[in-house]
């Protein structure tokens, strides 16, 4: 696996050695996280009931940017602690399998009224042990890091977070054992049968001695074994890379659901919905004739049509129209339970009849957060629950080609951005190579996605077809107005100097002949390639990381 994947490593170990410096003088300690946040315009965060801190221990402070914010507050919080404790590692840009804290649990100790004297103080012990035993794994040093994790293993607010933080400080010596990679490494597709049934189903957090024996076991296991993971950092980054699904419903409720909750975190979207009814108050227009003949005047009411600031907007009822349609289906029980919880917010929608259904939507700067969210509601309702004549449930093919290109492109666009930070990934307009500079009437060049890597750069062209080539005289050929669109892109992109290729991505599909062709033309390099899609996941990734690898190579 590419190291350049964990870019952190190196940001996150120096400021562990950093923090030793202030196990002595947290006072100071709390002054510096302090200026941090002044200095970056941020609130910190709640550590203490009365917002008057008198101590903190390093876990808690790792656990500050280490939990469920954005990377851009991740990153704006790592700067600031980068110019306090003067860290000279780079400022990290991507956190590629690091686990995070829940926000609600965020401190490693109860705050001064419901903790004891020596909490953070044990805490420090655990810090400073797992420190020194990752430099010299001596016995001596072994023995104090069993007895300080099993004295911070009795306190408030210590569980399997302390096995999440000793990896944040020591990411290559120490493994991490949040839910995720215990759910992992217990699945014997990813690790032998004999060290599943030595850890059992992890019913409770492990002592430091049992603790240090998984270690050790599994870094055994890893180095020596065949797997494509070969340290903990590239374990944590697959469990988290990787989930298993007992269906297709299941799947897509589970996409569905944290669209759901993110769309709730910055507000439903509200529409103005024109209600009728008698009031006795006056509201909005008065409707005379219909207050006239239904005598609403001898009750002192009239009947007034007004406009209401509605959750109920035609989007959110087809929302709810469909996560009411997966309760009905056989998806897991945790599932149905995250849908029923969401639908909470729901309580003032309304549902639609699925079979009628406007999909035509036009979207703009107040509703495009929905727009994924509708291709997904889309992927239920016409695709996935239509039922055969026996009742079964059948997976259509139901997408039409235009829809389903955009989400391969948004698919491949976004993994480049995640995984390989290193190079800048757009999806960037080409400008036209004008002798006389007048571009009236010519169309955009729009790439889909845009490498760019010093001198270097790459432009990708992704196509999502029925068929990956064209037959004409029951000959095979590439489909040419692809072939001169990627060709154009390319030479207006070189005119402006650098070195620049090209590169037609199609999905793979189940055809006998499948391009994969390289050609020079006039000076660059231009690619036909494909991608398999229906494969594992970590298949799909190796295939993307090879373009990416040897690009950058």
């Amino acid at each position: 696996m590419n190291q350049d994947y964990f870019t952190w490593v190196p940001f996150y170990s120096e400021f562990a050695e950093k923090l030793l410096s202030f196990a002595k003088d947290r006072s100071s300690l709390i002054e510096k996280i302090k200026a941090v946040y002044t200095a970056i315009n941020m609130r910190l965060p709640k550590l203490e009931k009365d917002d008057h801190i008198v101590d903190i221990d390093p876990f808690t402070v790792f656990g500050l940017f280490n939990k469920g914010i954005t990377d851009a507050s991740r990153i704006a919080i790592l700067q600031g602690i980068a110019n306090e404790f003067s860290i000279k590692a780079a400022v990290p840009q991507a956190f590629n399998g690091i686990p995070v804290l829940n926000n609600q649990k965020a401190t490693f100790y109860y705050f001064i009224s419901d903790r004891k004297d020596d909490d953070i103080q044990n805490l420090w012990e655990v810090f400073a042990s797992a420190m020194e035993y990752a430099k010299s794994h001596s016995e001596e040093s072994r023995a104090a890091l069993i007895k300080a994790y099993d004295a911070a293993l009795l306190q408030k607010g210590v569980k399997w977070n302390l096995t999440m933080a000793l990896y944040w400080i020591c990411p290559y010596e120490y493994i991490n054992l949040d839910s995720r990679n215990r759910w992992y490494i217990c699945n014997p597709k990813n690790m032998p049968q004999d060290f599943i049934a030595s850890v059992g189903n992890f019913s409770a957090v492990p002592s430091g001695e049992q603790y240090l024996q998984i270690n050790d076991r599994c870094r055994s296991i890893l180095e020596k074994g065949n797997y494509q993971y070969k340290s903990f950092p590239e374990l944590s980054y697959e469990s988290y890379g990787t989930e298993e699904f007992e269906n297709t419903a299941d799947l897509l409720s589970t996409i569905l659901a944290k669209g759901v909750a993110t769309q709730i975190k910055r507000g439903l979207g509200r529409t103005y919905i024109e209600e009728t009814e008698s009031l006795s108050c006056l509201r909005g227009k008065i409707r005379v004739t219909e207050s006239i003949k239904q005598q609403t005047l001898m009750k002192q009411q009239l009947i007034c049509t007004y406009d209401e600031f509605s959750v109920d907007s035609y989007m959110n009822r087809i929302l709810k129209t469909t996560m009411e349609l997966l309760l009905r289906y056989d998806i897991p029980k945790a599932r149905k339970k995250e849908l029923r919880n969401l639908l909470l917010y729901f309580k003032e929608v309304n549902t639609l009849d699925v079979h009628s259904i406007n999909w035509n939507f036009r979207f703009h700067r107040n509703n495009q957060t929905y727009q994924m969210l509708m291709s997904i509601c889309y992927l239920v309702i016409k695709g996935l629950l239509q039922t055969s004549s026996d009742g079964s449930m059948k997976l259509m093919q139901f997408l039409d080609e235009q829809r389903m290109c955009r989400l391969y492109e948004k698919f491949i666009l976004e993994y480049y951005k995640k995984h390989y930070p290193q190079i800048k990934t757009s999806a960037s307009q080409i400008g036209w190579a004008l002798d006389d500079g007048i571009g009236i009437m010519l169309p955009i060049m729009q790439s889909d996605i845009m490498f760019v890597y010093g001198d270097r750069t790459l432009i990708i062209d992704t196509k999502y077809y029925s068929h990956t080539t064209q037959k004409q005289y029951n000959v095979n050929t590439l489909h040419s107005n692809n072939l001169y669109q990627i060709f154009t892109y390319v030479k207006n992109k070189a005119a402006a100097g650098g070195e620049v290729s090209g590169m037609l991505l199609y999905a793979r599909t189940d055809e006998e002949i499948q391009p994969d062709h390289t050609y020079m033309m006039s000076g660059n390099r231009i690619s036909v390639k494909t991608l398999d899609l229906n494969c594992d996941f970590r298949e799909i990734a190796r295939q993307l990381n090879a373009i990416a690898d040897a690009f950058i190579a």
